[in-house]
């Protein structure tokens, strides 16, 4: 019986960037691929496999397999408890969304997340940490 938890040194991701057809769903699907490109290479750095994120975020492996394809539009309230399991920072946003730190710090939601933070008088000496929270 093979071991399925075994790490394969070959890497799916470079290996499909070669085809002619990801480069088309790559252009329609960005924003979605480099978020399934940031968990994955998060999950792996923290030597987590899918069914141990997806009990960590109160989902199924099946579900964070399809969300690492790109298969699957994801909801927010799963994304947070995902990025939070994943201790994402700024950074791992800005891989997604192929700004620099600057640029992403001045998106309009963010803003209005800052500034509805100041709104309610709390407390924080960098929005952005409670956005990430």
């Amino acid at each position: 019986m093979k071991n399925m938890n075994k790490k394969n040194s070959l890497d799916p991701l470079k290996e499909i960037k070669k085809y002619p057809k990801f480069k088309k769903f790559s252009d329609k699907y960005e924003v979605r691929i480099k978020l399934a490109e940031e968990i994955y290479e998060t999950r792996n750095a923290m030597g987590l496999n899918q069914q141990e994120l997806a009990k960590m975020a109160e989902t199924t492996q099946k579900v964070i397999s399809k969300i690492e394809n790109s298969d699957v539009n994801v909801g927010i309230d799963l994304l947070q408890r995902i990025a939070k399991n994943l201790d994402f920072t700024i950074k791992n946003w800005v891989n997604v969304f192929d700004k620099n730190e600057k640029e992403f710090q001045e998106e309009p939601f963010i803003l209005d997340w800052c500034s509805l933070l100041k709104e309610k008088k709390i407390k924080t000496e960098n929005c952005l940490s409670e956005l990430i929270a």
